[in-house]
């Protein structure tokens, strides 16, 4: 997922670089680059991707350069191991304009970040539930053929499936509507 933002400031470029600092590393990322004009920071790791519920801790890299009066925004977000939701995109997109009004106002909008956290990790909890349901409506059938035939892994296979398949079907749905 990658998100790109543009917008003008009249404040100094070191103004602008500490309001980026705070901003940034308010939330938990780190600071891995500072330029004359630049700063970049990361956050999270692949293996991290498959066990986390905040999605602002997912592999990320942003990066932003000052550029006389523009701030130029880029959002570079690894959503490998994800099957990500109408939800946990929109918290992105809060995350990122509110950098921007952080930036515009002076104000703080972390209140605001973590308010959206946690109905996204509301609703992720939702899809677990989903993802069970699948696992165990699927799993049932696949442990009395695996009994039936003898092969033990086909309890697995499609335990796994069917919990994918609900969720994946649930999270398509949702955006599908949301696209209407």
């Amino acid at each position: 997922m990658n998100h790109k933002i543009e917008f003008r400031s009249q404040e100094p470029i070191d103004e602008l670089k500490n309001k980026t600092l705070n901003y940034f590393q308010s939330q938990g990322f780190k600071l891995v680059n500072d330029g004359a004009n630049s700063l970049q920071f990361r956050r999270g790791t692949v293996l991290r991707n498959m066990v986390t519920f905040n999605p602002l801790k997912w592999k990320s890299s942003i990066r932003i350069e000052f550029d006389k009066e523009t701030v130029i925004a880029n959002f570079d977000i690894n959503t490998i191991h994800q099957a990500v939701t109408l939800k946990e995109e929109k918290l992105w997109g809060k995350f990122i304009s509110n950098y921007q009004r952080t930036i515009e106002t002076g104000k703080s909008f972390i209140s605001e970040n973590q308010s959206e956290l946690k109905d996204t990790k509301k609703t992720t909890w939702k899809y677990i539930r989903y993802a069970i349901l699948g696992a165990i409506i699927v799993g049932i059938p696949s442990g009395i053929i695996a009994h039936l035939t003898g092969i033990e892994s086909i309890v697995t296979i499609g335990a796994v499936s069917g919990a994918l398949i609900f969720m994946m079907n649930k999270i398509n749905k949702e955006k599908e509507e949301n696209a209407t």
